[in-house]
């Protein structure tokens, strides 16, 4: 399982690299923005990775079990953020309020992963 845990982590990071590669070629222009959704990712891949194997309250994320299904949780997750990241970079004028909600957004998904973390 913590194999499968570290190639989704890296295949999902490696995946966001190459987005914001043809998202933008210039680093230096969107640098914050680029940055949050690197941290949007990286809380959202700990979100994912602290609810394997736990009771799931959203039936969306959760097996036939009730508990969470790792499969459909990362499809969830995966396509909120491609979606999420499609629509800012089509709008790239809201840069400033998009790298907000971003963090805020990444500071929600720690804020989970800690309660999953401590709820074991």
């Amino acid at each position: 399982m913590r194999l499968a845990l570290s190639i989704f982590y890296w295949a999902f990071m490696l995946w966001l690299g190459a987005l914001l590669l043809f998202c933008s070629p210039a680093w230096g222009a969107d640098r914050a923005w680029k940055v949050s959704l690197v941290t949007m990712a990286g809380a959202s891949a700990a979100d994912w990775a602290s609810s394997l194997g736990h009771w799931e309250s959203n039936r969306l994320a959760s097996g036939a079990d009730g508990r969470f299904a790792a499969r459909r949780g990362a499809a969830i997750k995966a396509a909120t953020f491609a979606a999420s990241t499609a629509i800012q970079c089509k709008t790239p004028r809201h840069r400033k309020l998009w790298t907000a909600l971003n963090f805020a957004a990444a500071g929600v998904y720690a804020g989970v992963a800690i309660r999953n973390g401590r709820v074991r």
